[in-house]
């Protein structure tokens, strides 16, 4: 009797550019004998061509990869709100949660080998704590964002004030060259939903 592959699970959120490199990162998985399944959201931007398309050539050049789609969450309304885009985009991956809990929850646990999040994904790691699934972070971006990204919650954690009051102090962060912080300022927001869980 054959020994029943494990399974690693991707989930790249929903950007083309993010299925793409983890397709790249699946085949890796393939080549090492284990099942791939990546488990995809509707792209919550609207356009002629969302990406569903270049989503639907990725799966259709990959037969050996599964892909998986969660039912569709109502989109935020992008245009209304007064929140920086990638906000609502990180909060509807948040709301997702659940139905990424009950998918895991469908495969075998001893067939279950482990889950790979997107970066943009990474409220996704309560869930896989909560079922004891080893996960771990993929970074699809510079390795200067991810040194920034990194250190950042190091930077705020004292702060009583925001970086406004910084002006244009230099900023030191390991790996990248110095940046003034009103380079930030505008980000400040985002980088703290970005490095919180919460």
């Amino acid at each position: 009797m054959d020994k029943m592959k494990q399974t690693v699970v991707l989930y790249p959120g929903a950007g083309v550019s993010h299925v793409g490199a983890m397709t790249e990162l699946a085949n890796v998985f393939l080549k090492h004998g284990y099942d791939v399944t990546m488990v995809m959201v509707e792209p919550p931007f609207k356009s002629s061509d969302s990406g569903a398309s270049a989503i639907q050539r990725i799966a259709a050049s990959n037969p050996s990869i599964n892909f998986h789609a969660l039912p569709a969450l109502p989109s935020p309304d992008f245009a209304a709100s007064g929140k920086h885009p990638v906000l609502l985009f990180l909060q509807l991956l948040r709301d997702y949660n659940e139905l990424l809990e009950a998918f895991l929850r469908s495969i075998p646990r001893k067939r279950l080998h482990s889950v790979v999040l997107d970066m943009f994904c990474i409220h996704a790691l309560d869930v896989c704590v909560k079922l004891g699934i080893p996960v771990y972070t993929f970074f699809a971006s510079a390795a200067s964002c991810l040194s920034v990204l990194t250190q950042f919650p190091a930077l705020i954690a004292g702060r009583q004030t925001g970086l406004k009051e910084l002006g244009d102090t230099p900023l030191d962060f390991l790996g990248v060259p110095q940046m003034p912080a009103s380079h930030l300022i505008k980000e400040d927001e985002l980088c703290k939903a970005s490095c919180a869980r919460r």
